[in-house]
């Protein structure tokens, strides 16, 4: 069975939803052409490696985390060992912000200023 095989097989059982089966599809294909190694040789250090590379190309913490969840998924649930402490830079926070809701006199003045 090849990896890909092995790998719906893992995304059905974990029951994943199609947009994340394809988007782990796309972070595994860049994992793997970075690597140039099959999956059966792949180590810890070559995922630490691959995020230090996209560390320097600038993408952003979300990204990174979501190729990274991708590439553990893997390590997981198809090749049955773990990653462990990949010393990785640190991720800055997502800042939430805080959604404001107005008051229904606020909404009074936004309706009483409309015309037409």
């Amino acid at each position: 069975m090849t990896l890909t095989q092995k790998f719906e097989d893992a995304m059905i059982e974990q029951s994943c939803l199609p947009n994340t089966r394809a988007t782990y599809h796309f972070w595994v294909k860049r994992f793997y052409q970075h690597n140039k190694k099959p999956a059966s040789l792949w180590v810890p250090e070559d995922v630490r490696r691959w995020m230090l590379s996209l560390h320097g190309q600038n993408y952003s913490s979300t990204t990174r985390k979501q190729a990274l969840c991708a590439v553990k998924f893997v390590f997981d649930h198809v090749l049955k060992s773990e990653l462990g402490w990949l010393d990785l830079p640190p991720m800055p926070q997502v800042r939430q912000t805080l959604r404001t809701i107005p008051t229904r006199e606020e909404i009074g003045r936004i309706f009483s200023g409309l015309r037409g």
